[in-house]
């Protein structure tokens, strides 16, 4: 993470981009000055958060969510992208990317919340006829 601080950092400097950034190290006090920043300050257009930061937050003002990292558990998914889809949501689309490298542990992982959101969607939707999901194909 403290590589993408680094990246924002430069792209402000050279694009005169603004960002916030809240993670564990923010004090509980100091979230909603970020939150207000960022919804209200057009020069600020990237809010930066990790899971530790970002619990409980409701960022209904933005439209997008970036994956840099992507967790094990699909729940956490959709957590994230809970976020920004609250209500009061002002875009009509909202837009998740998940930034994810080819032939490596990152589409292992994706491959595999895949899997596991087919198994929550298989045990938790009654109108879905699936009877079974096959975790065994993906090792």
């Amino acid at each position: 993470m403290i590589k993408i601080y680094e990246q924002c950092r430069k792209i402000k400097q050279q694009n005169k981009i603004g960002y916030v950034i809240l993670n564990s190290d923010v004090k509980v006090e100091k979230r909603g000055e970020l939150i207000s920043h960022f919804a209200d300050n057009p020069d600020c257009p990237i809010f930066l958060s990790t899971d530790a930061g970002g619990t409980g937050l409701n960022l209904q003002m933005a439209d997008t969510v970036i994956n840099v990292e992507l967790p094990w558990n699909p729940a956490k998914i959709n957590q994230r992208v809970g976020r920004i889809n609250r209500i009061g949501q002002k875009a009509k689309k909202l837009t998740v990317i998940n930034l994810v490298r080819t032939n490596c542990i990152e589409s292992r992982i994706q491959d595999m919340l895949a899997l596991k959101q087919s198994l929550f969607d298989a045990v938790l939707d009654e109108k879905l006829e699936i009877s079974e999901v096959d975790f065994e194909a993906k090792g």
